[in-house]
């Protein structure tokens, strides 16, 4: 771990301690570490994207095997990114419920990030269809969130 990252992890971890615990408040950590995610015990989920992944992955682990210590580690819903460079819906949804189906069969809670394109929304409606529990992400404009919502 880098020398900004336990500054920033030092300061995210004073914060944390020394705000009172809120029930109506979520605290979600983005990251990917599972030793991170593991230490913090006032987090209620966990978000990660495809960049923290790359940044914690090790030589020759799958990303399965990532995910799962991620899932492992985690208290409460986890919340994945599908690959952002998939451009079809259809793909986005089979990584999707591989994702889902990983994180049931460890008895969590997982919550598919998808991005919010045409492929994105696409996916998203086919999988609200199925039950897969959404996240939609890199939102960048208010007709965009208010189409995912639809």
């Amino acid at each position: 771990m880098t020398l900004a990252r336990r500054w920033f992890f030092a300061l995210a971890l004073l914060a944390l301690f020394a705000a009172p615990a809120r029930a109506d408040k979520e605290l979600l950590l983005d990251s990917a570490s599972p030793w991170q995610i593991s230490r913090l015990r006032s987090v209620s989920g966990v978000t990660i994207n495809p960049k923290l992944e790359a940044a914690e992955a090790r030589q020759g682990v799958s990303r399965a095997s990532q995910l799962r210590s991620i899932l492992k580690a985690a208290r409460g819903p986890v919340h994945i990114q599908v690959d952002p460079t998939l451009t079809r819906s259809r793909e986005m949804v089979e990584q999707a419920r591989w994702i889902k189906k990983l994180g049931d069969s460890l008895g969590k809670q997982v919550i598919v990030k998808i991005p919010v394109t045409e492929a994105g929304l696409s996916a998203i409606r086919t999988l609200a269809q199925e039950g897969v529990t959404t996240n939609a992400t890199a939102v960048l404009s208010v007709g965009q969130a208010e189409r995912a919502a639809l």
